[in-house]
């Protein structure tokens, strides 16, 4: 049985589809369960502690139990430039999380892990602010989805 809805999810479970970059939430059907992702792809930070959407997402029917994982930015081909970055988790407006990480000392975390669980109709915007521009960053989600 097809998990129905998705709210405006690019893939909806039981299409068979597959999993793509973008700021939407995908459902993969695997014989009775269904599987969710969703991956930023890399986004340059806006640098002046601004915020830019990673991900931004409603849910259907579904409730959804899930980690989302976020690193800090980076420049690409330089391992030793770093800045610290801010993930904001706001779930139906209501900011429910918040993560900070730092990819250019070694006393925090340049990756983080946050569980999840979203209760069916939720609108889920995934965000992140840096100290600088010209930074990369990425987050995504994976879990499951229970009807």
């Amino acid at each position: 049985m097809p998990l129905v809805g998705g709210g405006g999810s690019p893939n909806v479970a039981g299409s068979g589809g597959t999993a793509g970059i973008g700021t939407g939430l995908n459902y993969l059907r695997v014989g009775e369960r269904t599987f969710v992702t969703a991956q930023s792809g890399e986004i340059n930070t806006a640098g002046s502690n601004n915020y830019n959407a990673m991900l931004d997402f409603s849910t259907g029917p579904e409730i959804i139990q899930a980690q989302l994982t976020t690193f800090g930015g980076y420049t690409n081909g330089s391992a030793g430039d770093g800045i610290a970055t801010l993930t904001r988790i706001t779930i139906n407006g209501n900011i429910i999380g918040q993560i900070n990480l730092e990819s250019s000392t070694e006393d925090m975390p340049t990756v983080g892990v946050i569980p999840l669980i979203i209760a069916p109709y939720s609108r889920v915007l995934i965000e992140i602010s840096a100290t600088n521009s010209g930074f990369q960053s990425a987050v995504m989600i994976d879990g499951e989805a229970y009807a």
